[in-house]
């Protein structure tokens, strides 16, 4: 085994997140996770939809992995809907889809989004420079004090939006990616143990209480037993086979053992640094000018690159998920 060889699931994050968080109300920091509110706009939702009808053996889109991992929280204004009422049949129609396949994937795909319901119409453009159907997203993108708006429309930077580029999302599916096996380590180097070495304690407890509870001519009789069994020629030799047999095994099992630790540590190490340099670049395309955020940094309880992620708060929106 090989740290290139390990594979993660980045859909872990959001259970590890929850982890995370109880271990934190705890006083417990063992590391951030990085989260992000994004709006969404028709185009990106169209290309998303397209791609999943024309490589269904591919699975998820980047997009919808990272909502799934919860690395990215995905908003739209209820307007996206009555887009899509145009958006799907042209898609259909210029890139020779089957409509209802695409209408069967966006039935899907809405139900991972965060719903404005106050944003349902389109806006006022104010001149002619703009598209009023942009407007909702840039409202809403301001509204959820969001990372930026996913579109290829140019219309979104000048309604004093922030853009996101498809790079934005592969680069935030690289973080997660990285990130993932590196929270799963610490957890399974931390948690686990410290819950194998209570039960162990509690099942030593449970023994203890047990010897206390028999009777004393019971504990005699296990006493000189286990006496006999010491001083019989026969009973020593098959005592030190076993022991012997056991230390092999212990061995043996060190030698794995120490084997998995040493791939386990370089794998954190190599995961860690892509973390860093995936997250740095996130953080890079979602920043606007003249609009400050906090520099990107991991954070990892133990390790010397000590950091802070910014974590996006929805502001007054009212929002429902379907």
């Amino acid at each position: 085994m090989t740290p290139s060889s390990v594979r993660f699931d980045t859909r872990q994050l959001k259970p590890l997140r929850s982890v995370l968080s109880k271990l934190a109300s705890s006083n417990i920091q063992l590391a951030d996770l990085l989260q992000l509110n994004i709006v969404v706009d028709a185009n990106a939702v169209v290309g998303d939809l397209i791609y999943k009808v024309r490589y269904p053996e591919r699975g998820a889109t980047a997009l919808e992995e990272l909502i799934a991992a919860s690395v990215v929280v995905a908003h739209a204004p209820r307007w996206l809907d009555a887009e899509m009422t145009s958006a799907i049949p042209q898609a259909a129609s210029k890139r020779k889809i089957p409509e209802a396949l695409l209408w069967e994937r966006w039935h899907e795909y809405r139900s991972f989004l965060v719903w404005d319901d106050t944003l349902a119409n389109p806006g006022d453009a104010r001149g002619d420079c703009c598209d009023p159907k942009d407007v909702p997203y840039v409202q809403l993108y301001r509204k959820c004090n969001a990372a930026g708006v996913l579109s290829k429309d140019a219309h979104i930077e000048k309604l004093g939006g922030h853009a996101l580029s498809h790079e934005f999302v592969h680069r935030a599916r690289d973080y997660a990616r990285a990130i993932t096996p590196v929270i799963s380590i610490r957890l399974a180097g931390v948690v686990f143990p410290i819950a194998a070495a209570a039960a162990l304690a509690e099942s030593l407890r449970g023994l203890v209480q047990l010897w206390t509870r028999l009777p004393d001519t019971a504990k005699a009789v296990i006493l000189l037993s286990a006496l006999l069994a010491l001083l019989h020629p026969a009973s020593r030799k098959w005592l030190f086979e076993l022991f012997q047999r056991a230390a092999d095994i212990l061995t043996v099992a060190m030698d794995v053992i120490s084997n998995v630790i040493s791939h386990m540590a370089s794998l954190h190490a190599q995961s860690l640094t892509a973390a860093e340099s995936n997250l740095a670049l996130t953080m890079a395309l979602t920043r606007q000018p003249g609009r400050l955020r906090s520099a990107p940094r991991i954070r990892v309880r133990g390790h010397r690159r000590r950091a802070h992620v910014l974590l996006p708060v929805v502001k007054g929106a009212q929002i429902t998920r379907e």
